[in-house]
């Protein structure tokens, strides 16, 4: 049922704290681990990031197609446990250190 896949994505999700954002430009991909954020209190899976600008900034502003991947970490060097994979072209928000968003999304 739906409200149950909602509960097991939001409970995995909760639980993880960085995610792989992955671009690519000229055919370079760059795969760029980042610490991520989520509203607690919203029934939403949007998922914020902090700022540091970079490189991979650059490339979304070429190619705005994008995948994220958030997975269980491995310990024994299998594949195992629970990944999340998106991939399209999606509006992405980088919140700036200091905005009350980001602050009220660490707490």
């Amino acid at each position: 049922p739906e409200e149950e896949l909602k509960k097991e994505i939001r409970d995995f999700l909760e639980k993880r704290k960085i995610i792989v954002l992955c671009t690519c430009s000229d055919n370079v991909p760059r795969a760029t681990p980042m610490d991520f954020y989520m509203d607690k209190k919203s029934d939403d899976f949007n998922i914020y990031v902090g700022p540091a600008p970079g490189r991979k900034v650059k490339n979304i502003e070429e190619n705005p197609i994008v995948s994220i991947g958030i997975y269980t970490p491995m310990d024994t060097g299998k594949i195992q446990g629970l990944q999340i994979t998106v991939s399209g072209k999606e509006r992405l928000i980088f919140l700036r250190e200091g905005t009350m968003i980001l602050k009220k999304l660490k707490k």
